[in-house]
């Protein structure tokens, strides 16, 4: 588990939008203790960051988030605006119904 002070700085950085330090905290967090949470808000994080680099950052935790926990929504959501702000909706749109199919057939 980790220390509730490392929790209060993840809402904090997080929280006032200090995208950097957020990710470093959920970084900490996930390596005491992963979490389908933790890695859907660092996805976030990378997500509002912008670039290119963040954006790819995005899609990496939205697939580590959904691995974790297939049926949490959220995951495919983090995925799927990182991809359209890549540019590539189609995609985005194609990836989130392919898997949302794979886990109602699983």
């Amino acid at each position: 588990m980790i220390h509730p002070w490392t929790h209060l700085q993840l809402i904090i950085s997080h929280g006032l939008q200090d995208y950097c330090k957020a990710i470093e905290w959920y970084t900490t967090a996930i390596e005491k203790e992963p979490s389908f949470l933790y890695y859907s808000n660092r996805s976030a994080a990378h997500y509002s960051l912008g670039d290119k680099e963040s954006l790819e950052s995005a899609i990496i935790d939205a697939d580590l988030c959904i691995h974790a926990s297939p049926l949490w929504p959220k995951g495919y959501n983090r995925k799927g605006v990182a991809l359209q702000a890549l540019g590539v909706s189609f995609l985005a749109l194609q990836v989130i119904v392919f898997e949302i199919l794979t886990i109602m057939c699983t």
